[in-house]
């Protein structure tokens, strides 16, 4: 089932809108902020992948910030710089930050225009 009104749909027929306008102009930019949610979701996933780049990267200048933090926490147990780790994990988020950041506001468009009567 749709959420979507099919008045909207019929419409843009009766307007003489074509399938694929119709999508571009009225169906997509209703999408738009669940398109957003899911960007950032897919974003933090796959920046915080640890098992693949271990799996498939050999060399220590190709390694992600994950298996980075993994390793400089393993390194010696006893004796590990919590300093180092916390840098590491600021790093980590600071993109993911800037991609929320980007992203929100379509985010807060669609709630926003879900909220406007008219």
């Amino acid at each position: 089932e749709s959420n979507l009104p099919m008045a909207l749909l019929e419409a843009a027929r009766i307007d003489g809108s074509g399938e694929f306008r119709t999508f571009n102009h009225i169906v997509l930019p209703l999408m738009k902020p669940a398109i957003a949610v899911q960007a950032i979701f897919t974003f933090v996933a796959n920046w915080n992948n640890y098992f693949t780049p271990a799996l498939v990267l050999t060399t220590d200048r190709k390694k992600t910030l994950p298996i980075l933090i993994a390793q400089l926490r393993s390194a010696d147990f006893l004796k590990f710089d919590m300093g180092q780790v916390y840098m590491m994990i600021a790093f980590s988020i600071f993109p993911v930050i800037v991609v929320y950041l980007i992203l929100s506001k379509y985010i807060v468009g669609g709630v926003s225009a879900g909220a406007v009567k008219g």
